[in-house]
């Protein structure tokens, strides 16, 4: 284990630390939606602050003629900006006396406290994912300027999910972003999803399935219920993240992925969250 994890100042023995990062891990794998669509790149360290983000220009319609002497505009970088890896954390106690009842008696270690402070962990991460943060001036998804919006339909009548998919991927494809694309919707759209769809015999998921390749997630609530369609992964860039998910650390923080984009318009958000030990970041 790393050494900026800090653990060798820790009274925690391996086989205790051990049974606190598998409950972080799996607690944090099973809630974090954003990871699954994003494409990854690092990790850098700590010691990175700040990472550059790019918005791409000259992507028109590429020259076609016989000499190749034709004058166009090339792709380039019309604005670069640096944008700071914001921090993560949530703190937990872990009780001393709980310690040495598992060394000395062998019985459980209470692990739920690290859970808890995961789950709030992954929750914060994919709120700024799709969210970002207007605080420090972090955009993302859901309001990334020069989106493409479309309204979202009525999903409680058979049908209306399927169409407002159809949609979203037609108005993506349209604008030059030809997938594949990755569907996120809240917990109660996705149910909405699994009901038959019309005389067809199949559920309404099924059919939203055999559109064009795109992968389909679900993420709690926000402000508003929300289904988000978007291009995967290149045009919006690869998401920054200074170092794997290590579990959880002794008085330490660490940075978000930071989510980039390089084409705000391949988003496409359709709108109708005793011992001092801390959870930060992830994989």
């Amino acid at each position: 284990m790393a050494d900026y994890l800090q653990r060798v100042q820790s009274p925690l023995n391996v086989d205790q630390w051990r049974a606190l990062d598998q409950m972080v891990v799996q607690t944090a794998q099973a809630i974090l939606v954003g990871r699954r669509f994003l494409t990854l790149t690092g990790p850098f360290g700590l010691g990175v602050e700040a990472l550059p983000t790019d918005t791409l220009s000259g992507t028109t319609t590429a020259q076609v003629d016989l000499l190749g002497n034709a004058t166009g505009e090339a792709v380039g970088v019309e604005r670069r900006r640096f944008v700071p890896l914001p921090l993560i954390y949530k703190d937990f106690w872990i009780l001393g006396r709980d310690l040495e009842a598992n060394r000395q008696f062998g019985l459980p270690l209470d692990a739920s406290k690290a859970a808890a402070a995961a789950a709030a962990c992954a929750q914060a991460e994919d709120q700024l994912i799709f969210d970002g943060n207007p605080a420090l001036d972090l955009t993302s998804v859901r309001n990334a300027q020069g989106r493409q919006t479309n309204p979202l339909g009525d999903w409680g009548q058979v049908g209306q999910g399927f169409a407002d998919v159809v949609e979203g991927s037609r108005l993506l494809t349209e604008s030059g972003f030809p997938g594949p694309y990755a569907l996120i919707v809240s917990p109660r759209l996705y149910a909405q999803l699994n009901r038959i769809f019309g005389n067809t015999g199949v559920l309404e998921i099924e059919q939203v399935q055999k559109l064009p390749p795109r992968r389909l997630s679900h993420q709690r609530p926000a402000r508003a219920e929300r289904a988000a369609d978007r291009q995967r992964p290149a045009e919006y860039g690869p998401g920054r993240i200074p170092r794997p998910l290590d579990g959880v650390r002794r008085e330490h923080r660490s940075e978000l992925p930071l989510p980039r984009a390089r084409e705000p318009r391949a988003a496409h958000p359709a709108s109708a969250r005793d011992l001092y030990l801390r959870a930060s970041r992830w994989w």
